[in-house]
């Protein structure tokens, strides 16, 4: 999703920033809900009187960070799903005490590449076929590219049953934040947010917006 301009957030954009910054959400998942940049969405943040949390990566999401890449996620799809940057997770990886993984195609030994071959004309796709042998879905391409195998075109998810959409409104406005409804759904935070949006829930929380709250910051360690 491409960022907007910052003269186009309106207010209910305003809410929706300061709500998933309440639940708990990373800028990174802020911004691809939201479709504006890093330094508008904490504009608007900070804006509305929230203070910033501290940047301590949480336990919970360090012990998330390791049971991705154990589950054979590169370090690159753990940034993605964890929202926090690459060298975070790399950083805390670690100190967990793990070896990361090799994941430039180069060294990818003939014997594995064959293998990662197999499996993905046996019906795996590319993610699931490098995966399997510690590699990411890059050198599983780079590997069906050097082999001649031509790759299929990637798997579309289901459209969300309107059943399901409804569970997400109603359990929205029982209260619960998205990363619950997402837990008790199966659907990603992302994909709740959106339809709960779609459906016109509005935002539980309101603020006061401050127009002059940045009036007075004139160097970098004031920003944050």
């Amino acid at each position: 999703m491409g960022c907007m301009m910052e003269s186009s957030v309106s207010q209910a954009d305003r809410d929706n920033m300061v709500e998933l910054y309440n639940q708990g959400n990373t800028y990174a998942i802020i911004v691809e809900a939201t479709g504006y940049s890093t330094p508008t969405c904490r504009k608007y943040i900070r804006a509305a009187g929230i203070k910033p949390r501290s940047r301590t990566v949480p336990m919970d999401d360090r012990e998330k960070m390791v049971e991705l890449y154990n589950e054979k996620c590169s370090v690159v799809e753990i940034s993605k799903q964890t929202g926090y940057q690459v060298a975070t997770c790399r950083k805390y990886l670690r100190e967990a005490g793990i070896t990361i993984r090799h994941t430039h195609p180069s060294k990818c030994p003939d014997d594995i590449a064959a293998k990662i071959v197999e499996a993905y004309e046996g019906g795996a796709t590319a993610k699931e076929a490098a995966g399997m042998y510690g590699y990411a879905e890059t050198t599983a391409f780079s590997v069906l590219k050097r082999a001649g195998v031509e790759t299929r075109a990637p798997r579309t998810m289901p459209p969300i049953p309107d059943e399901d959409r409804t569970k997400m409104v109603e359990l929205y406005e029982d209260g619960k934040t998205y990363q619950q409804i997402g837990e008790i759904t199966g659907y990603s935070t992302m994909s709740c947010w959106k339809y709960v949006r779609d459906a016109g829930a509005k935002s539980r929380f309101r603020y006061e917006f401050n127009e002059t709250a940045f009036d007075d910051i004139d160097d970098e360690a004031s920003a944050y």
